[in-house]
């Protein structure tokens, strides 16, 4: 066992007092804490909090319901939101906004016929992000189309330029055409596999029944392998799949991070891409990102890694970016919602209204 495995470090604006493993977290304010506010007065203004640890969603929104809790940060669904306002009225608030999580399709490319690479931009044409995203977003947390950047962020496509990628199309019916073609010139009309996915209802459930229907429009059969994360996340790290439900969730729009995922697999991709390939030539271009100094060149380098990973070789893609929805009681002020469920949880310029 490691120290800091069994104490707390630290100069933060809280320090602790207690916990019961598995059930809360209690701490007060730092007397010696550094930070103060814009206007001098010394910060935290809390004299404490108690964090209370709940896997049961539904349990969670019993807890705001009851006023036990006064804010989840990580995010509700829209009817866990809609529980909430609608027994609460206008003691509740909602803050709302693009989340950088996002879920990709991966193929495996190792195995036929997704080495293919008309296959594998058959699976992304086949489906209609647009009207996915309008249905998915009153049920469950995915909501924007984008490429790999979070939509709106500062390095995100405009939707008219995401638009031109194959796939991400607002002419559903001819993309769909077009993905139906596809398979018949790779000599899978009739494509069946195996679709690997978690047993997490939030939005993984939701997210892979849409697929499974688009796909099922354009002749493929996919099967809804759903396994625990253990399994699935041996599974998935192994290459024992067909195609996978991956995603990412990352604390900053930095397509350093976001592009992590694209690099070659027995290379900087190792343990983080799933799809099996080598490209030296991606590499290379994610490599040049990187360098470029200049914000608005960087973006352009981007957005033509995103056209080459997501079209030209349809290695993996996204299908919605997650969303995020934060209802809190209006008590509690000065905590504005983030891009990230990370960051900006050190409660240092929170405090409670009467």
């Amino acid at each position: 066992i490691k120290w800091y495995e069994k104490n707390v470090m630290g100069t933060g604006p809280f320090v602790y007092v207690s916990n019961t493993k598995g059930q809360d977290w209690v701490a007060k304010k730092n007397p010696d804490f550094y930070g103060k506010d814009k206007n001098g007065n010394k910060l935290p203004y809390l004299d404490g909090y108690k964090a209370l640890f709940i896997s049961d969603a539904t349990a969670g929104v019993n807890a705001i319901r009851s006023k036990q809790a006064m804010i989840e940060f990580r995010g509700f669904t829209p009817q866990q939101r809609d529980q909430l306002t609608g027994a609460l009225g206008n003691e509740v608030a909602t803050q709302e906004g693009p989340w950088v999580c996002v879920n990709y399709i991966v193929p495996n490319t190792k195995k036929k016929p997704f080495d293919d690479v008309r296959v594998r931009q058959a699976l992304s044409l086949a489906i209609d992000r647009w009207s996915g995203g309008e249905a998915l977003a009153k049920q469950t947390i995915v909501k924007d189309v984008g490429g790999l950047m979070r939509p709106m962020g500062p390095f995100a496509m405009s939707d008219a330029d995401v638009q031109k990628i194959a796939g991400f199309s607002k002419d559903a019916m001819a993309a769909k055409d077009q993905a139906k073609k596809l398979l018949a010139d790779a000599g899978v009309p009739n494509l069946s596999f195996k679709f690997l996915n978690r047993n997490i209802t939030t939005p993984y459930e939701p997210v892979a029944v849409f697929l499974i229907d688009q796909w099922k429009q354009v002749g493929i059969t996919a099967t809804h392998d759903v396994k625990e994360t253990a399994a699935y996340t041996a599974d998935r790290n192994a290459g024992n799949f067909d195609v996978v439900l991956d995603f990412n969730c990352d604390f900053l729009d930095e397509p350093d991070l976001q592009l992590a995922k694209f690099y070659s697999a027995t290379k900087l991709g190792r343990g983080l891409n799933y799809a099996g390939y080598d490209d030296e030539a991606l590499d290379k271009m994610i490599d040049g990102q990187s360098r470029e100094t200049d914000p608005e060149k960087r973006k352009r380098l981007v957005w033509d890694i995103e056209k080459y990973a997501m079209e030209t070789k349809a290695y993996q893609y996204p299908v919605l970016w997650w969303y995020r929805i934060v209802p809190h009681l209006k008590t509690v002020r000065g905590w504005q919602i983030g891009s990230n469920h990370y960051y900006n949880q050190q409660l240092d310029t929170v405090w409670l209204a009467k």
